[in-house]
């Protein structure tokens, strides 16, 4: 994204505006279980919902309940048992509440180990299945251990090309992604897809899903053109499978769009999200949590081609409709309201800024998330507000508790870290504290230096900013070659 050199919040982060991917788990529960009226089958594809939506997850829940009481008498043997568990432990895991599905697939992996032995594929995949619960509670460590348990059952039936072993590895590369070792998850999610198009085909559930987690990992890496191929065939591969107008195909029109607005590509990302919002409202009613979720980012990139017009109701409209599902206390919620706040920063209201982040920031407080990609997000944009408002103390404050989290999630070398050390540098420039200033934007620069591709607009920022900052302090030998790399650089580009 380009940098703005003018305003107080200099330059902003990848995460500046956070383009959601679709969808999280809590919102395909959602797609997928309201309209599980018939629990003979096997959970159906998302349907039309409308607005009924909440009552019938919660009813769906009672249904599973009930099935699993009355199945529990026949017996863990009786193969009903064995299915009725099954569907409720992923009605908790895709809802997004692993707490609740955690104790059900440990249920189910004891279960098939007594009936199935330790080397049978039902029980591998009660495995993965555990594992994926383990690793969305952050414990990744005893996911990992899972899911190579799960691999080594699939490794030794001996069947070469196994997709049973491709959909571990895709869940193994998953825990690596959210550790943040996407270079380890990249080479398993290659493997996983070459067996899933060969094995299962290119239209397959699995290996669309698989394709998306590839690209999703290209695109961490800032491999934007393999990413950009990977979200197009996925994309062509659902309206195959899934039709046009489905919803799965509304979430990749969605991730595509995330990808080319990042690049700055807003008005070849505008239609895809307008076309992913007729898909979902047609799909499953114009007041459904999945439609708000994604009119955040249309409003968002309404917001970064500077249409402040037409973003403002979009975000009013998305928060409405969220509030009215989630109820005020809610992630969803919070990723709305922190959109908002950086809304209303771009547009000079920087009072209500304040107020919507502030808002935000209190939820993910409450939920205990502020040690995540969102509370860190919220505590920069917070921390980009005071810094307008020229409260350089508290402008401080938010920066040093976002880099700690950015540190946490990325690494010390992460482009976040990078350019959050910019704006705390910049912090306290203008506070006239130069000296204090240096350090914070030494290991920015290093950072940004070794991470960003040379003549990239927020590398030029960062080094003549720090060059004028050298200047300040007496050290202009330093400026000027810090000016001529910079410059050449940008030539080069050319």
């Amino acid at each position: 994204m380009g940098c703005n050199l003018t305003s107080a919040g200099r330059v902003k982060t990848r995460a500046g505006h956070q383009y959601i991917l679709l969808f999280s788990a809590a919102i395909v529960a959602l797609l997928v279980l309201a309209a599980c009226s018939d629990l003979g089958q096997s959970v159906p594809p998302a349907t039309k919902t409308g607005s009924q939506t909440e009552p019938a997850v919660a009813q769906t829940e009672q249904k599973l309940l009930q099935q699993l009481k009355l199945t529990e008498s026949k017996g863990e043997a009786d193969p009903t048992f064995d299915q009725s568990l099954n569907r409720l432990a992923f009605f908790y895991a895709e809802e997004g509440r692993p707490r609740d599905a955690e104790p059900l697939y440990r249920q189910l992996v004891a279960s098939r180990l007594k009936l199935l032995g330790p080397d049978h594929h039902g029980v591998a995949a009660a495995l993965n299945d555990l594992s994926g619960v383990m690793s969305a509670q952050g414990k990744n460590k005893e996911a990992e251990e899972l899911v190579q348990r799960a691999l080594a059952i699939t490794d030794r039936s001996g069947k070469k090309d196994n997709p049973d072993s491709a959909r571990c590895l895709a869940s193994l590369a998953e825990i690596y992604a959210r550790e943040g070792r996407v270079e380890k998850a990249e080479p398993l999610l290659v493997k996983s897809l070459d067996v899933l198009t060969r094995v299962s085909g290119p239209q397959h559930r699995d290996t669309i899903t698989v394709m998306d987690k590839l690209a999703m990992s290209y695109e961490m890496q800032h491999k934007t053109g393999p990413a950009e191929e990977l979200y197009r065939r996925s994309l062509d591969a659902s309206e195959e499978t899934f039709g046009a107008n489905s919803v799965e195909v509304a979430g990749k029109l969605h991730n595509l769009a995330k990808l080319l607005a990042e690049q700055g590509r807003y008005s070849e990302a505008e239609p895809l999200v307008v076309r992913s919002q007729l898909a979902l409202e047609q799909a499953l009613g114009p007041c459904h949590p999945l439609v708000a979720h994604n009119l955040n980012s249309l409003a968002i990139v309404y917001d970064d081609q500077g249409k402040l017009k037409e973003a403002e109701p979009t975000y009013e409209r998305a928060l409405s409709m969220a509030e009215r599902y989630w109820g005020p206390e809610h992630p969803e919620v919070a990723d709305i309201l922190i959109s908002m706040g950086e809304h209303y920063r771009s547009a000079g209201n920087l009072v209500k800024s304040e107020e919507q982040l502030t808002r935000a920031l209190a939820i993910l407080s409450r939920l205990g998330k502020v040690d995540s990609s969102a509370g860190a997000n919220c505590l920069y944009r917070l921390g980009n507000v005071y810094l307008a408002m020229r409260k350089f103390p508290a402008a401080e404050a938010q920066f040093k508790k976002a880099l700690v989290v950015y540190e946490k999630m990325q690494g010390p070398d992460g482009r976040d870290v990078s350019l959050c050390l910019f704006n705390l540098a910049e912090t306290f420039m203008l506070s006239g504290k130069d000296a204090e200033a240096e350090p914070w934007m030494k290991r920015a620069v290093a950072i940004a230096e070794r991470i960003m591709v040379p003549g990239e607009p927020e590398l030029s920022t960062v080094q003549r900013d720090y060059a004028v900052l050298l200047r300040k302090l007496g050290r202009k030998a330093d400026a000027d070659r810090l000016d001529a790399k910079a410059k050449k650089a940008i030539s080069a580009k050319r």
